[in-house]
């Protein structure tokens, strides 16, 4: 679209992907934080910008349009639906879930390929880097509830594709579909994988957060959103010091309340296109939460992943993963029963703004404690909930739920 740039995109449409940044070849975009942390572009029009439209031309958000899980397979999508973890423990414990991320990188890793993933930097940042190697791999491990910085990187993708190496690129689903954007046509030396994304927080927000969580603790050595020591539904944020250690369960620690919550995301995550289906990955990868009704039996605790294969390469790609995997075929009406409205963007809360608000005025712990309570009904359910499903009757109570909906409706 010539005659326009990025920035008819405005704040509640850019997700920040950052693939703007590559595209313009005049260096005119450039990124600065808003008032509320997050990255924003910005275009230099006293004569930089030439109004090519090459920006615009590679925004995920004008131009994805996915629908729910769903209503994708109603429509004739079945993707490849299966439930896994790695048979390596080590994989499991520094992994946000089961573990099948790493084994996917070592498939690509061992054809000489190269990794991009997400990573902290020297400074605690989350941006987007590649990996040579197993030792280079680790620092991809585990979700990071920061919106990554992925400027920059897709051009180093394209690099690494034309040099006709094998390349594994992960991310969020608009940065998967940002990349495909930007390199206009599918290659079968590039796997996409991305995830089941509930939004991005603020990078702003967190670099305020760890000022006030780690402060008189000494020098950050590791950092972890998803602590797994008590098990894997009960993780906790766990920040390693040089003199102390924090560590929350994720219900009680201010950053984490207020990501579940989702008042702390950015703007276009409330409206976003780029998470529906079809998905533009070859694989998307996440939490199997749903393993305690569907198949209570083979919860550990220690973390399940669903996979979802999109694409023949995929297919091929999680097929050479395989023996390194535990891994159980879920079937399609399981899929649409439990996940029937993936894809869907998440709900803004009422509170949003005035968290945003309450932080600038005051502390992280402050405004989510005012915008996150949680009701006296919501609390008991989730207690209830989580009780059946220890005692496995969730899913003879559901059970009975249904037959009664129908009785009803008869």
């Amino acid at each position: 679209m010539t005659g326009t740039n990025i920035m008819i995109s405005g704040p509640e449409e850019c997700c920040g992907c950052g693939v703007c940044y590559d595209a313009c070849s005049r260096n005119a975009i450039t990124f600065t934080m808003d008032r509320e942390g997050f990255r924003m572009p910005k275009v230099d029009t006293g004569g930089g910008c030439v109004l090519c439209g090459q920006c615009v031309s590679v925004c995920p958000m004008l131009s994805a349009n996915g629908t729910p899980l769903a209503q994708y397979m109603h429509k004739g999508g079945n993707p490849h639906a299966y439930a896994a973890y790695s048979r390596h423990e080590t994989d499991r414990d520094t992994s946000a879930s089961g573990g099948v991320f790493p084994v996917l990188a070592r498939v690509t890793l061992d054809a000489g390929g190269i990794v991009y993933g997400a990573a902290f930097n020297d400074q605690w940042d989350v941006v987007h880097i590649p990996a040579e190697d197993e030792h280079q791999l680790k620092r991809l491990l585990s979700s990071k509830y920061a919106q990554s910085d992925a400027s920059g990187i897709y051009c180093h993708v394209r690099e690494s594709v034309m040099s006709g190496r094998q390349v594994l690129f992960s991310g969020t689903p608009c940065q998967a579909y940002a990349l495909k954007n930007y390199l206009k046509r599918d290659y079968d030396n590039l796997l996409c994988v991305d995830l089941f994304c509930h939004g991005v927080a603020s990078p702003g927000l967190f670099r305020r957060y760890l000022e006030e969580t780690t402060q008189g603790r000494g020098e950050i050595q590791s950092i972890s959103f998803r602590d797994k020591t008590l098990n894997w539904e009960q993780y906790a944020m766990c920040i390693q010091c040089k003199n102390t250690d924090y560590w929350k369960p994720y219900r009680k620690d201010a950053y984490l309340r207020s990501f579940i919550d989702r008042v702390s995301l950015r703007k276009a995550c409330y409206t976003c296109r780029a998470k529906g289906f079809p998905r533009k990955s070859d694989i998307t990868l996440g939490d199997f939460w749903m393993v305690s009704r569907m198949r209570p039996y083979t919860n550990d605790h220690r973390g399940l992943s669903l996979v979802l294969l999109h694409t023949m390469k995929g297919v091929v790609h999680y097929q050479m993963a395989v023996p390194q995997l535990h891994s159980e075929l879920v079937m399609s009406h399981d899929l649409i029963e439990h996940y029937a409205m993936s894809g869907k963007p998440v709900h803004r809360p009422e509170q949003r703004e005035r968290f945003f608000d309450l932080v600038a005025a005051g502390s992280i712990a402050q405004a989510t404690e005012s915008c996150c309570k949680r009701s006296l009904r919501c609390r008991l359910m989730q207690t209830l909930r989580k009780a059946a499903m220890k005692l496995h009757v969730y899913e003879r109570l559901r059970n009975i739920k249904k037959r009664l909906l129908q009785y009803e409706t008869k």
